[in-house]
């Protein structure tokens, strides 16, 4: 059986996903059901399934047969998810900057985005750059 770390293709996750897994993160097994409850907006029951399809076969996700539903559970944890998603933000930022012609422009602009944007976090960085 593979395993999280073996999927290859790429991982992107829109904003209904992010709150699935993490009431999946916060409560354990769910039934669709129970997950449509759960979700601070209302959503339809079609909607959350076929949500929680997508992410099983992304490979985030457990799914087991009840009587005559499935059960979801998260196959990954926050921690190893955020990972993963900040390795394909970092690999596909690398790959344009060794494909550009001027990667120190793009690079200087990523680090002043990062302080216009969160300058605590940008002093963060830069200390553990050093």
């Amino acid at each position: 059986m593979a395993t999280f770390k073996d999927v290859k293709r790429p991982l992107i996750l829109g904003p209904l996903e992010w709150q699935i897994l993490e009431i999946l993160w916060h409560s354990g097994t769910c039934s669709v059901r129970e997950v449509v409850k759960q979700l601070p907006q209302e959503r339809r029951y079609t909607t959350v399934m076929t949500t929680l399809g997508r992410l099983f076969r992304k490979g985030l996700l457990n799914r087991a047969r009840a009587s005559r539903k499935f059960l979801y559970s998260t196959r990954v944890s926050v921690q190893e998810l955020e990972h993963r998603c900040t390795e394909e933000i970092l690999s596909r930022l690398l790959s344009i900057l060794s494909s550009s012609g001027t990667p120190e422009v793009i690079m200087g602009q990523l680090v002043d985005g990062l302080e216009r944007h969160d300058a605590e976090l940008f002093r963060k960085a830069l200390t553990r750059v050093r």
